[in-house]
């Protein structure tokens, strides 16, 4: 991974640790959604604040939580008309306003992956994942969709 990722999946919501290391300074968190621009925001935040969020285990060396968040998740899943039984991970990067530093995701446009339903063989992939990629042609941006398998052995239960 060379971009923070932010993951929804089944109401928690979560951030990849390089996201976590580029907003360091802080234990806590604010999350802040445009839902004009479908934008969504995290900025570190003290723990005093009134909607400051606890986002790493409390370590010596900081660990990523996965954060319950069940009505902000499904307001969010309901704004962007998502399953919520599918995980949703939104590719970000980060950015400096008011000399603070903070992570910025485009909730339009995400990777999805598909949970595969339980009459496929055992050998199926457990997840396929979405996302849009820019090519270019005779320098026009193309946008196409790629999709990734994930290829995990599922155990056969006796």
């Amino acid at each position: 991974m060379n971009d923070p990722t932010f993951t929804f999946y089944k109401y928690k919501a979560y951030v990849n640790t390089l996201c976590l290391k580029e907003l360091s300074e802080s234990d806590f968190i604010e999350i802040l959604i445009n839902p004009r621009d479908k934008l969504l925001a995290v900025l570190p935040s003290a723990i005093y604040e009134k909607d400051s969020i606890r986002w790493c285990r409390n370590t010596e060396k900081k660990i990523p939580r996965h954060i319950s968040c069940k009505i902000f998740s499904a307001k969010v899943f309901s704004m962007m008309d998502w399953n919520v039984n599918y995980r949703y991970r939104l590719h970000g990067q980060i950015t400096i306003v008011e000399n603070t530093k903070i992570c910025l995701f485009d909730l339009d446009s995400p990777e999805i992956e598909i949970p595969v339903s339980e009459k496929e063989p055992a050998y199926a992939p457990c997840s396929t994942s979405y996302h849009l990629c820019t090519n270019n042609f005779m320098g026009y941006a193309v946008l196409d969709e790629k999709k990734r398998y994930k290829n995990t052995k599922r155990e056969e239960i006796k």
